[in-house]
């Protein structure tokens, strides 16, 4: 196999920390396979994985940020309306304590 560098293989929208995890979990699964199958393989999967990114066969998915922070923006909100409506329910519970208790005082 050709010597190649991380710099040599990755693609321009894709960074090298992403490029070594994605060959490492597709190296695993090639390696999970073959241990099923019970094949005994001539080149090592993590070869197999880096050869199988070159040719395309996998894509590294980047995360889509603007959903995520979306997604967390949503949950925030969620959350202030709860802890909102707790405190409004506290806020009467209060209330109707204290009337409860000016009652019996008189």
């Amino acid at each position: 196999m050709l010597k190649l560098s991380v710099n040599d293989i990755v693609r321009n929208n894709e960074n090298c920390y992403s490029f070594v995890v994605a060959v490492s979990k597709r190296a695993r699964q090639i390696a999970e396979e073959q241990r099923d199958e019970g094949t005994i393989p001539d080149e090592r999967p993590v070869d197999m994985a880096v050869e199988e990114f070159m040719e395309g066969k996998f894509h590294i998915l980047q995360p889509d940020l603007n959903a995520e922070a979306e997604a967390d923006a949503e949950e925030e909100a969620k959350l202030r309306a709860e802890e909102d409506a707790i405190a409004k329910l506290r806020a009467e519970e209060a209330r109707q304590d204290k009337n409860g208790a000016d009652g019996q005082q008189s």
